[in-house]
């Protein structure tokens, strides 16, 4: 009887850890993300920052801002760029973007002088390996600053 307990135990535990594959072959992330600019946006995004956080819920920053990891690309309003990114299931990381304006130079959002975010802007490994984020960027009539209007971070997306 003992035998046939740790069997079926040996197996279980194998099973669990072959099965836990969470990179796609070729990948250099475990968090597959399609990032829409949805095409209301007034801008390309030509940069995607991200700040590590912790687990879902934590406030305080576990890590430095990375580097643009779209580098070379520009998603253009109505278009979609799908990439992987390092966030562990259950925790989530905060978002900063650049856009290129009108004489194609990036800029930063969060480097325009004035500029404050509404809320945190972020990508979050919550219940799959998937996640679709949308974005709308456009300059406000008020503050004349470019800001984001729109983010959306839902799990899952169709790719």
């Amino acid at each position: 009887m003992k035998w046939h307990l740790f069997v079926m135990f040996s197996v279980a535990v194998f099973l669990t850890i072959s099965c836990n594959e969470t990179t796609s072959p070729g990948s250099t992330g475990n968090l597959h993300v399609k990032f829409e600019n949805v095409s209301g946006s007034w801008y390309s995004v030509t940069a995607i920052e991200m700040q590590p956080m912790g687990k879902v819920g934590d406030t305080i920053p576990k890590g430095l801002w990375s580097d643009n990891i779209i580098k070379g690309k520009k998603i253009a309003p109505g278009q979609t760029e799908y990439f992987y990114v390092n966030i562990p299931s259950g925790e989530w990381s905060n978002c900063r973007i650049g856009i290129e304006d009108s004489t194609g130079k990036t800029i930063m959002l969060h480097q325009q002088e004035g500029y404050h975010p509404k809320w945190n802007y972020s990508i979050t490994h919550w219940a799959t390996n998937k996640r679709t984020v949308s974005v709308a960027v456009a300059r406000d009539r008020f503050s004349k600053l470019i800001e984001i209007n729109y983010w959306g971070d839902w799990t899952g997306h169709d790719n």
